[in-house]
């Protein structure tokens, strides 16, 4: 068996940068250095030290708040020669897999390799070389061709050569297509112990095994195991999404978003099963009233006061730590109000902050069974995308600020003389004098400038409150209320699945 065939070799750890340098640790205790510019040695506008990793990728934002993706196998190729051998040689591989596709394809039409040549532009002698994969073919060349024939990419992708054949590989590929990622498949939707099952086994693996895994997916996204082993596209329940308030990134993923909202909502409806004991008190009537409510039985704002007083309301918190898609969510399902809180940071401040901008969406914007709101820019004090995200920002400052914001802001600054590597000294002053948490005001101050293009997260981070670890804080509020006998062996391995902290 070679490494690589064990799923330990490809799941990333721990990842980090040191100097000019990125740090990973894979989960065999593989711990690889690799040089910054061995990745992308022309691109300037990586943010590296705001890297974070998932399991089988790691994550660079740039300045432009977009975000950069270097894949496990990209780390290990760059650094094992072994591997990188034989990812060439399975390179060659696919060639001949799409050569013998693209045959396939041909004369399923009946149409002469000559006759192609003419419609696509090619050579005779090229479509031969191709078709025997003896010459790669770039994605323009092999559209043409496609074209030229009447098929498309997706008809490519979707011709089995062997249909009788099952592996963990294919059915990846297939989970992909209905926009299922890799890491939400082995994090998320297979079991704990088929999970072990597959990482002990070699290759070829049991179709047994493979059809219980394929079942469990089956379950969560209401297909029939028939289908996903079928070589039509699968398509997910749009049910989830529809139905929510949201403003949509330019750049996003539409199939992955509807898959991970499907999945996200399915972990909602598993902790309402688990909590129905719960009974929904009746909420504030107005900001002042949820202010009073809070002050009159907590002296301090805290990430455990704070979810001790939503939990009372009857409203379930969740917290998940997956990466991308969204970074917040909130659902009214039967009447009852379900949050998911997410972060890449440890801060108590951070997911204080999103826990109320949340909270406000639940109040004044998911009234109506089955809305929802989801959360795809990252939640900040200066979102603006619309107004009822203008709203919860308000909400969540004021309640956090007393709307004193940006008073405490200028206060800052002059005590700064307006530059910036006085800040940290100002804000310890300021919070000091003023009474107020200092991690709230630095997270301030790092929003308002990374708006004007400072980046002054790095101190600002220096000053959070990080301990005890806030994804466990809510994950035990969260225990203290299920009630996992009313749950499914299987619904409760998903749920254990989903708030494990990756």
């Amino acid at each position: 068996m070679k490494p690589w065939e064990n799923i330990s070799f490809q799941k990333i750890k721990q990842a980090s940068v040191d100097g000019g340098f990125m740090q990973v640790l894979f989960e065999n205790g593989d711990d690889i250095k690799i040089k910054k510019d061995s990745f992308y040695p022309q691109r300037q506008d990586l943010d590296w030290d705001e890297i974070y990793f998932n399991s089988f990728e790691v994550v660079i934002p740039t300045f432009e708040d977009d975000e950069v993706y270097i894949p496990w196998d990209k780390i290990r190729v760059i650094s094992d020669v072994e591997f990188s051998n034989f990812m060439a040689s399975k390179a060659e591989e696919q060639a001949i897999s799409v050569g013998r596709k693209l045959k396939a394809l041909r004369t399923s039409r009946g149409i002469m390799s000559k006759e192609l040549a003419e419609r696509s532009g090619l050579t005779p002698q090229t479509i031969t070389r191709i078709e025997k994969g003896k010459q790669d073919v770039n994605f323009k060349t092999l559209q043409k061709i496609l074209a030229a024939m009447g098929y498309t990419l997706n008809d490519l992708a979707q011709l089995s050569l062997d249909e009788n054949s099952k592996t963990f590989r294919k059915l990846v590929q297939k989970l992909n297509g209905a926009g299922l990622s890799r890491s939400l498949i082995i994090d998320r939707l297979i079991p704990n112990e088929l999970l072990l099952k597959l990482s002990d086994i070699q290759r070829e693996n049991p179709p047994l095994l493979l059809d219980e895994i394929a079942l469990s997916i089956a379950k969560i996204f209401n297909w029939s195991i028939e289908s996903i082993w079928s070589d039509s596209p699968l398509s997910v329940d749009k049910t989830s999404f529809q139905n929510a308030i949201y403003k949509l990134p330019s750049k996003a993923n539409i199939a992955q978003v509807i898959a991970y909202s499907h999945y996200a909502k399915s972990i909602a409806q598993l902790i309402l099963k688990s909590t129905s004991q719960l009974a929904r008190r009746e909420y504030p009537k107005n900001v002042e009233e949820i202010e009073n409510q809070y002050k009159n039985k907590y002296k301090s704002l805290s990430l455990e006061n704070l979810l001790e007083y939503v939990w009372s309301l009857g409203i379930r918190i969740i917290p998940l730590s997956d990466t991308g898609v969204f970074h917040g969510a909130s659902w009214n399902i039967n009447g009852i109000h379900v949050i998911i809180v997410k972060q890449r940071t440890d801060s108590h401040a951070r997911w204080i902050f999103d826990l109320l901008h949340e909270l406000y969406h639940v109040f004044a914007h998911l009234e109506e069974e089955d809305s929802n709101i989801l959360e795809f820019e990252e939640i900040s004090p200066f979102s603006n995308q619309d107004d009822k995200e203008v709203e919860a920002n308000t909400f969540a400052n004021h309640f956090i600020f007393k709307g004193r914001e940006e008073d405490y802001a200028q206060m800052c600054v002059e005590a700064a003389a307006g530059k910036v590597e006085n800040l940290k000294n100002a804000v310890l002053k300021v919070a000091q004098r003023e009474n107020i948490e200092k991690s709230f005001l630095a997270n301030y101050l790092a929003f308002r400038l990374q708006k004007q293009g400072e980046n002054w997260w790095g101190t600002a981070n220096n000053l959070q409150v990080n301990q005890p670890d806030p994804f466990e804080i809510i994950c035990n509020h969260l225990h203290k209320h299920l009630n996992k006998n009313v749950l499914s062996k299987f619904e409760s391995s998903i749920l254990d699945r989903a708030l494990v902290k990756i």
